[in-house]
């Protein structure tokens, strides 16, 4: 006798339902360790009962963010890519006397959880978390300036280009430098 393929699929299926159904157990040891098992313990352990998944297939759309969320979220799409660059000092600018002003602009909100750090001369600076400083104490030469936008454990999540700029000596109030 020839068994069918469909038949076997279902033994399968019935055989595999009452593992999936299976009881998670919740055990506190004398240390106060909570161990969840699928293995029924010898000493008090308790049945939890699990919420059912919430799971979407491709077909379903996603759920309506509440009225508060939905202001702040951005349309990746909409938004295109991230747009983070330092808009000032200019490429090739010439600041005159030690302290530089620097701006960064973005096309997206930063994430207050985020950190800005500057790299000037390849050298990392204190983190910021405005998109506007004021370098000070910056003595005259030619410098490179670049940004990157940093969790608090320091992944990169965007970088800047490098902007070049050049610091003057400040000139005195006669007009001599």
């Amino acid at each position: 006798m020839k068994v069918s393929f469909t038949f076997w699929l279902l033994a399968l299926a019935l055989f595999a339902m009452p593992l999936a159904a299976q009881e998670i157990y919740r055990v506190v040891d004398e240390h106060g360790n909570v161990t969840y098992t699928d293995q029924k313990p010898d000493d008090g352990g308790e049945p939890v009962d699990l919420p059912e998944l919430n799971v979407l297939g491709d077909d379903e759309e996603e759920p309506p963010l509440p009225e508060a969320e939905a202001d702040v979220a951005i349309d990746a799409e909409a938004a295109g890519p991230l747009g983070f660059e330092i808009v000032s000092p200019a490429d090739g600018e010439m600041v005159e006397g030690g302290s530089v002003q620097v701006e960064i602009d973005s096309n997206v909100a930063i994430p207050p959880t985020t950190q800005i750090v500057l790299f000037l001369n390849g050298q990392p600076q204190e983190p910021i978390r405005t998109l506007d400083v004021t370098l000070d104490d910056i003595p005259p030469g030619p410098y490179q300036l670049r940004a990157e936008l940093q969790t608090p454990e320091g992944r990169q999540l965007a970088e800047t280009g490098s902007v070049r700029f050049e610091v003057s000596a400040a000139e005195e109030a006669d007009g001599t430098p």
